[in-house]
């Protein structure tokens, strides 16, 4: 059983790969900068998951990537009110030099962008 986080106990990781790619394919997307953001509507709660592929860097800048964009998510979470939806977010290069509170206002114009209704300040 995936665990649930401390933010919100509806928030739960993607781990599987058909759920990716079905929000790969099906999803609503805006790339800006470092972060490409992908949006379904969801079944039960937030769904998210965060892949870096190696162009982003060694394995240590891979894992640094996942985690700014956890906190930036994390935060958001704590002032934004989510529907059911699924969440996948891409690392790009240029994100191993970013701060989680810069990836956090790019996150924030994603989703206002994405789903005006979705993301409510």
């Amino acid at each position: 059983m995936p665990y649930k986080t401390d933010v919100n106990p509806n928030i739960t990781p993607l781990c599987q790969n058909t759920d990716f790619r079905r929000i790969y394919h099906r999803g609503k997307f805006k790339a800006t900068g470092p972060v490409v953001t992908y949006i379904t509507k969801g079944r039960i709660g937030v769904r998210y998951g965060i892949t870096a592929s190696k162009k982003v860097g060694n394995s240590p800048a891979r894992s640094r990537a996942r985690r700014v964009i956890t906190a930036a998510f994390r935060e958001i979470l704590k002032t934004s009110k989510f529907p059911s939806c699924d969440i996948v977010f891409v690392a790009r290069p240029g994100i191993e030099t970013k701060k989680s509170t810069e990836i956090e206002k790019i996150l924030r114009r994603q989703f206002a962008e994405i789903f005006p209704q979705l993301y409510q300040r």
